[in-house]
Order: C-alpha cells, then sequence, then structure tokens
C-alpha cells in the first residue's frame, strides 16, 4: 500500500477519535482471526512513519523498515541509458535527440536537488518524442517538392511540417495531461498561475506524480509550443508588473516573472485537442469531463 504515511491523520470514530488509528487499523490485517498469512507492505515518504504512532509502534518489533536513499547522478545515468538501450536503434536516436550535454546537465540537477528517478524517467520520455518529432519532420522535409533555380525555397519550422495534433499521441504522459488542463478550461486561453492549478488536479485524477515545480511546466508549455499546440503570449505590462519583470532570472527564453504572468492559449481548435487527446489515451477523458 502507497502513501500510508496519510493515515496518521485520520482519526478513529470508534477508537475515540484516536490519530493515527487509520493506519492502525491497515496493519491489523495482517493479525484478522482466521485470516489467511499475509505480508503487507507500506510505503510512506516519512522515514519515522512507525515513530509517529504510538499505537504503530507496539507492533514495530513485527516490522522491518527499509530506507530507500535518493539515487545518486551514476546511478540516475544508468537507469536513463538501460531504459533507452531496450529500444534498440531508436533509443540511440532518443538519445542523440537530446544531446548528451542536456542529458548529463539534467541528470546532475535531479541528483543534487532530489535524485528522484521518475524524473530522468520523464526525460526518457522526452528523448523519444523528440527523435520521434525528428523523424516526422525529416519525413515531411524529404516529401515536399524541391525548389525549382529561381524559386527561393521556404525554411519551415518543424512543427509546420505536419499536423501538430499527429503528435499527440508520442507525447509523454504529463506533456498529454496538460493539455488537458488546457482543452478542459471554458475557454481556449489561460493565465500561466491558472493553468498551473488545473493541471496539479489533472495529474491527480489519472494518479501520475505531481510535476515539481512552476518552472518544469513551464519547459513543458514551451516544447508544446514549439509543436505548434500552443501559444504563449506575455500579458500586458503595468507599471506594478514591470519592476517585477526585470527582476526575474532567465528561463528558456522566458523569465519566471514574466512566465508567471503569461497567458497560454490553444494555436489548435480545443474540440480537436480534446478527440486526438481520447484517441491516445482513453483515460484522460476524465480530466476533460
Amino acid at each position: 500500500a502507497d502513501e500510508v504515511d496519510q493515515l496518521l491523520g485520520k482519526r478513529s470514530a470508534t477508537n475515540g477519535g484516536a490519530v493515527g488509528a487509520g493506519l492502525e487499523a491497515v496493519f491489523a490485517l495482517v493479525h484478522a482471526a482466521g485470516g489467511p498469512a499475509i505480508a503487507f507492505v507500506a510505503i510512506a515518504n516519512a522515514v519515522d512513519l512507525l515513530e509517529r504512532s504510538s499505537s504503530v509502534l507496539q507492533e514495530a518489533s513485527r516490522c522491518e523498515s527499509l530506507l530507500f536513499q535518493p539515487y545518486s547522478a551514476e546511478q540516475l545515468r544508468s537507469i536513463f541509458k538501460a531504459r533507452l538501450s531496450a529500444d534498440g536503434a531508436s533509443g540511440q536516436d532518443a538519445e542523440k535527440a537530446l544531446g548528451l550535454v542536456q542529458i548529463e546537465l539534467t541528470v546532475r540537477q535531479v541528483a543534487k536537488r532530489s535524485g528522484d528517478c521518475r524524473q530522468v524517467v520523464r526525460l526518457c520520455e522526452q528523448a523519444r518524442f523528440e527523435a520521434a518529432a525528428r523523424s516526422m519532420a525529416e519525413e515531411e522535409a524529404g516529401n515536399t517538392p524541391a525548389a525549382g533555380p529561381s524559386t527561393p525555397q521556404k525554411k519551415l519550422k518543424p512543427s509546420s511540417l505536419a499536423d501538430p495534433l499527429a503528435s499527440v499521441g508520442l507525447l509523454p504522459p504529463e506533456q498529454q495531461v496538460l493539455l488537458c488542463a488546457l482543452a478542459s478550461a471554458k475557454g481556449e486561453a489561460m493565465k500561466f498561475l491558472d493553468i498551473c492549478a488545473r493541471y496539479k488536479d489533472c495529474l491527480k485524477q489519472v494518479h501520475l506524480s505531481p510535476v515539481g515545480s512552476k518552472e518544469q511546466v513551464m519547459t513543458y508549455l514551451s516544447v508544446l509550443e514549439q509543436r505548434g499546440l500552443l501559444d504563449i503570449r506575455a500579458a500586458k505590462r503595468t507599471a506594478a508588473t514591470a519592476g517585477r519583470r526585470s527582476a526575474a532570472g532567465p528561463l528558456g527564453g522566458r523569465s519566471m516573472g514574466s512566465g508567471a504572468e503569461s497567458i497560454i492559449e490553444l494555436a489548435v481548435s480545443c474540440k480537436a485537442v480534446r478527440e486526438s487527446l481520447v484517441r491516445a489515451n482513453h483515460m484522460l477523458e476524465k480530466c476533460l469531463a
């Protein structure tokens, strides 16, 4: 059972309203009369779970704690390479699409900040998507008639080489859910902070881990903008916000100060985005209700 530390805040209606009684009830399952012999594995964020509830502490002699340490940079690097190596040639293309420098920087940042393996798994998904998008762009470019000697050839952006909606199924789950958050709005445009709140709710609905920061959300939005799925435009500047923006640091070409006040707007039909998301993953339909 995951997230069992949340039961520490539950009060029992039959045990004098004691805090932690919910956790006590769960641990009591292994002692149920006439029940089969079972082993119960409880997963929690709190490392002192057994010490935080006196009722559970009585059973501590029969429990064993196993502390999972944060992953090191070397371990995260090995996990990333192993997941892409399992994909064969397509995994090699995915690694090249991101580039060794970006991969190494991301791995070191994750190891320094949290050691959370899930962020490296997201990086793998991003690499696969980048490789698929690049392959799609190259195919479209190859099918484009060559320009004549007197005809200037227009340089196309990757997002304009194909229908942006065709790439929705290739997006990592977190970015698909982010599109859901925008497509489920009353209008086709939302303020950045509003979409962050809506995105958090949508992630809970589909049981995905929450994104760590607003900077990460802005990074995802920037990727979707490059795919031609949405536009990020600055809100109208006022005297009150000008000072805050100038003091903000850079974030992928946008400062977090200005990013927080940005307006996010779909670049394609909201109805078409909804239909593409449901075709890609029917579980996303609950976010669009």
